[in-house]
């Protein structure tokens, strides 16, 4: 048998108040950690979402802004007596930039439905909760498998999002190029 130390202490056990004490403040460092983790995460949420409408924004405004000053470039072209050819060379690129906006506007249109499902999913998370809370396991089991497919279908929607936001700028994108291309072909009034 070894030989007690100097260094060993006798343990002594602790009373109901001290464990009660030690148990509160586990419980107030578990809490103040999932504040913390909630916070962080709402505020991630907060930016993509800020970050998102201003993609939708600029790929609205930026395509709105090219349909505008298109048609009216189109306009002077024909007041000056332009070849049909010349005219028609930048009908494209008005195309292209009109469905450029038109798509913008749906991609806003498509987050609603994407946040409209965020929310649902929120919604039967907390009912999923409250099921659990009153002992009612079946329901709480149902009510998180709806949380988690609305979850999961606010995702696929968010994601038609930016894939329509993608094609908006790809539209300014090939717009600008062939517009470019029909400059490059010469403009002359007819005479």
């Amino acid at each position: 048998m070894p030989e007690p130390s100097s260094n060993d202490k006798p343990v002594v056990p602790l009373d109901r108040r001290e464990v009660f004490a030690i148990v509160a403040e586990e419980h107030k460092a578990a809490l103040a950690e999932y504040a913390a983790d909630t916070q962080r995460s709402l505020e991630s949420f907060r930016a993509g979402n800020e970050s998102g409408t201003e993609a939708i924004k600029a790929a609205t405004l930026i395509n709105g802004g090219a349909s505008v000053a298109m048609l009216a470039f189109i306009g002077h072209l024909a007041s000056i007596q332009a070849k049909a050819a010349v005219i028609m060379g930048f009908a494209e690129p008005l195309r292209l930039f009109v469905m450029g906006a038109l798509l913008g506007v749906v991609a806003s249109g498509v987050t609603y439905l994407a946040h409209m499902f965020y929310i649902g999913s929120l919604t039967r998370e907390f009912r999923s909760k409250e099921a659990k809370r009153e002992g009612d396991e079946k329901l709480a089991s149902i009510k998180h498998k709806a949380s988690v497919r609305w979850g999961h279908v606010g995702q696929g929607i968010n994601f038609i999002a930016i894939l329509t936001v993608v094609a908006a700028l790809l539209c300014f994108g090939f717009g600008c190029y062939i517009a470019y291309r029909a400059f490059e072909s010469g403009i002359a009034p007819t005479t």
